[in-house]
């Protein structure tokens, strides 16, 4: 560790891991290899004699009663393996378990093994860490086996990590550390700390030719869900090396999807130069899913689980690339304007083929391959913030952004000229209906953003079969009585709406379109990006609910306490989000659940954290195992106390 200097007024102590040393600032210093020279050794150790009566003075100070620390609190034990590395700052220690229930001076020793949590073999060579209080750990050995001396009774927190091994378990709304939290004694049997082994996938990607296709992009897209309804999202992106291979790592347990990004005969895929001096057809090889299709629907799924190593080939096949040129109409003219372009298939999936814009004329250029698209042209002036005043944003949008939408076929054209005007649209009607009545407004700044107590409605789209959420629907207007809304343009197709409810005292309410329940029907943006209106009913009658885990699982016996993850299910058509989360018996025993919609809710409770997606029947029935049943009544409250966990 490397040593250093401290100043204090006239004098400058210097420090290095084996002594301390005190020298005037007055008095020049020499250093050889990191050793401090002395001018004066008298006056050395005249100071060295000031310093020890400064530090014996301190300790009477702490030993009389003043000082902040008892005699038993500077006793640290000494730890089993250093966690301090050379030339690197320690970081702070997190706060300790409030519920750490420790005698002063009183350690244990902590053994136990790490195992893998698929195979159930053991892992060498695993960091084990104790977390909430003191910079304490050890390495397993080939057995997976480990040692832990001089570990405070009582509750503490353990982490396990090793490359290779996930740290973390994804939730719907939050990422849960894979810790493991374990009462502290004496002559203890050993633990049992299951590690979580991540995934990976390569391949070789081969053009039709049989050559291996080089510096190709390979996108990967996971499973997620939303709302309670299964999307995809992208992962991570890599580049084919020389003899066409790819491979992703760190994979966790899921489905996954694999695409490849366009690339042409002559190297990566570009655009026309919209001068109309560009050759209207070129040869190239189009976007393509795993499993040889152009589609996300019929795209090869690949399911990854338990630490394997996956794999899969594609073969890319030479496609003729049409030239299209979009100009937009009723564009503005003058004023600081910036103009953009997107692509998208039917299912929502942005594609990436490159497209140019010429500067003066505003015409967007692309070479695609046949298919059906859609093009998105958006003007917007510069200079504009992106949010405002909540009471302005519908009209400062429609002054200040336009945009046009386009439906585009390739089939059978060797080039395109097509037009798509742009305007500020109306977008889709949004009606918000209090029920039974109003919320009080809050004074003063309602309609502000930041300011009040949260937006009364925001709506999230999401593709059919397609890919993420488009949070541009988000909805803002006053809290006072019924309102209607609007809700932003988006790409034509179809749509599953999720609506949500931050004001307090609010909850959701029924969510319809066309007198259809939206928890069954998708909405569809038509040719405009507009739709059928939408009706949403927000609840001023919300209910409580009261979890609570069971005496039995709050046992005073050694070992890893046991740790429930909890969903809250609505048997009832509803398009937000669950409720959910984690109790523990040494930690939060009690979930207090506020502004929940009435109706009846099926509870279910596991070991291990789960993603649902609720909105499907099918998975609900794959969950197996028994749920505890409640109804909450209107401005109603029930508490549950949570059985036995389902898995």
């Amino acid at each position: 560790m490397a040593g250093g200097y401290f100043a204090a007024k006239d004098f400058v102590w210097h420090w290095n891991p084996s002594e301390w040393t005190v020298h005037p600032k007055n008095i020049p210093m020499t250093t050889h290899a990191g050793r401090v020279e002395k001018r004066s050794l008298i006056l050395r150790c005249a100071c060295e004699c000031a310093l020890a009566w400064l530090v014996m003075a301190g300790w009477g100070w702490a030993q009389t009663g003043h000082g902040h620390e008892s005699p038993e609190e500077t006793q640290e034990p000494v730890s089993s393996v250093s966690l301090l590395s050379e030339g690197r700052e320690q970081e702070p220690a997190p706060p300790a378990d409030q519920n750490v229930q420790t005698a002063p001076g009183t350690t244990a020793t902590l053994h136990g093994v790490v195992v893998n949590a698929a195979t159930g073999e053991p892992v060498p060579r695993v960091l084990v860490r104790l977390t909430s209080g003191r910079a304490l750990g050890a390495l397993t050995d080939g057995d997976g086996r480990f040692a832990i001396s001089g570990v405070p009774t009582g509750v503490q927190t353990f982490d396990v990590q090793k490359p290779g091994f996930g740290g973390t378990v994804a939730m719907t709304d939050f990422l849960v550390p894979t810790s493991h939290t374990v009462r502290v004694a004496a002559e203890m049997a050993d633990v049992r700390f299951p590690l979580a082994p991540l995934n990976a996938l390569d391949g070789q990607v081969t053009l039709s030719t049989g050559d291996p296709a080089v510096s190709v992009g390979v996108t990967l897209l996971r499973q997620t869900v939303q709302a309670g309804r299964a999307s995809w999202s992208e992962v991570d992106r890599r580049q084919s090396t020389p003899d066409g291979r790819f491979r992703f790592s760190g994979l966790d347990d899921g489905v996954y999807l694999l695409m490849s990004r366009p690339v042409f005969d002559n190297g990566p895929a570009d655009a026309p130069s919209c001068s109309g001096q560009s050759p209207t057809e070129v040869s190239g090889y189009p976007v393509t899913f795993y499993g040889g299709t152009a589609d996300i629907g019929g795209a090869a799924r690949l399911v990854l689980r338990g630490g394997q190593t996956g794999h899969a080939n594609m073969t890319l096949t030479t496609a003729q690339f049409h030239e299209v040129q979009v100009t937009p109409t009723r564009a503005p003219v003058g004023g600081p304007w910036q103009f953009s372009g997107a692509l998208e298939d039917p299912d929502g999936v942005q594609l990436e083929y490159p497209l140019r814009q010429d500067e003066k004329t505003h015409v967007f250029c692309a070479y695609l391959p046949d298919g059906n698209y859609v093009l998105t042209a958006t003007a917007t002036m510069n200079g504009v913030a992106e949010r405002f005043v909540r009471s302005m944003v519908r009209e400062a949008n429609r002054n200040r952004t336009l945009t046009g939408m386009l439906n585009l076929s390739m089939e059978g054209h060797a080039e395109l000229r097509l037009r798509v005007p742009l305007g500020s649209g109306t977008g889709t009607p949004v009606h918000i209906h209090y029920e039974p009545a109003a919320p009080a407004p809050t004074s003063g700044n309602a309609g502000v953003e930041g300011q009040g107590e949260g937006d009364p409605v925001t709506l999230a789209a999401v593709r059919v079969n397609g890919l993420g959420a488009k949070g541009d629907g988000g909805i803002v207007m006053s809290t006072e009585g019924s309102e209607d809304a609007e809700l932003g343009m988006l790409s034509p197709g179809r749509y599953w709406i999720g609506a949500a409810t931050s004001r307090r005292g609010t909850c959701l309410g029924a969510a319809t379109t066309g007198g259809q329940s939206l928890a069954h029907t998708p909405w569809v943006a038509g040719p405009s990006g507009a739709g059928e209106g939408i009706e949403v009913v927000v609840r001023t009658d919300c209910a409580k609910l009261t979890l609570q885990l069971t005496g039995g699982l709050a046992g005073e016996m050694p070992g890893e306490d046991r740790t429930l993850f909890y969903s809250v299910i609505p048997a009832f058509d509803f398009v937000g989000d669950l409720r959910e989360g984690v109790l523990q018996a040494t930690g939060d025993r009690t979930a207090r659940l506020e502004d929940l919609t009435p109706g009846t809710y099926r509870i279910y409770t596991f070991t291990t954290p789960h993603v649902i997606e609720f909105q499907n029947p099918e998975a609900l029935e794959r969950l197996g195992g028994p749920s505890q049943e409640v109804t909450l009544e209107p401005n109603g409250s029930a508490n549950v106390v949570l059985e036995a966990p389902t898995q």
